[in-house]
């Protein structure tokens, strides 16, 4: 369970307490781990060194694609149609309202909207799947874009928007900015060397 499929699922429990939200998120990590684990351990008891790639590891990697995917679909498909979508007149959220398949335009996706979306995603994803055979380059642009842009340049700016106006926070503010200049600069190094790396493979490993 990552930061952005929280929300929904927040949205979709009956009884969304603090305490009934940290069963969910505690009993997801648990599970995911114990599950990685059991894995692991078997495998190297079984097999010791000479474990490779088998039915059954394969198996569970479809099984992980398999739930992951529509979860990295549903949060996808509802920023593109907030990105598209910029005619809705956005409102002012507060604490403790849902923001789900309706967003903050208050809109909920039409149902035509809503297939376009869903295909696009699909399609793009089978067409990198298909065309992309070595997954470590999909993990450095991943990793040199969005997680770049959510571990550096997103809190940096989240945090000065949201205190630019305490005189306290006024040594914080320069830090943010700093952290997101940062990110910025990490990003489009990155970006730039796994650009380059595509263009010419002949040369040392993509940047992550």
């Amino acid at each position: 369970m990552n930061g952005i499929s929280l929300f929904p699922i927040y949205n979709e429990v009956k009884s969304n307490t603090q305490t009934r939200m940290d069963i969910i998120i505690g009993s997801a990590i648990g599970s995911t781990t114990l599950t990685y684990k059991v894995i692991a351990v078997f495998g190297y008891l079984t097999f010791g060194t000479n474990v490779g790639r088998g039915a059954f590891g394969q198996l569970a990697i479809v099984i992980l694609v398999l739930f992951s995917y529509p979860l990295q679909v549903h949060p996808c498909r509802n920023c593109l149609d907030k990105v598209l979508h910029t005619g809705a007149t956005a409102k002012r959220v507060t604490v403790g309202e849902a923001v789900g398949d309706h967003g903050v335009s208050g809109d909920r996706i039409s149902n035509t909207r809503h297939a376009l979306l869903t295909l696009g995603i699909i399609a793009s994803t089978f067409t990198i799947a298909y065309l992309v055979d070595d997954l470590k380059i999909v993990l450095s642009f991943v990793g040199s874009t969005g997680s770049t842009t959510i571990s550096f340049i997103l809190p940096g700016l989240l945090y000065r928007k949201l205190s630019r106006d305490d005189e306290a926070s006024k040594g914080l503010n320069r830090a943010a900015i700093a952290l997101a200049t940062y990110g910025m600069f990490i990003l489009v190094f990155c970006l730039g060397f796994n650009i380059y790396q595509v263009v010419h493979p002949n040369t040392s490993g993509p940047a992550h």
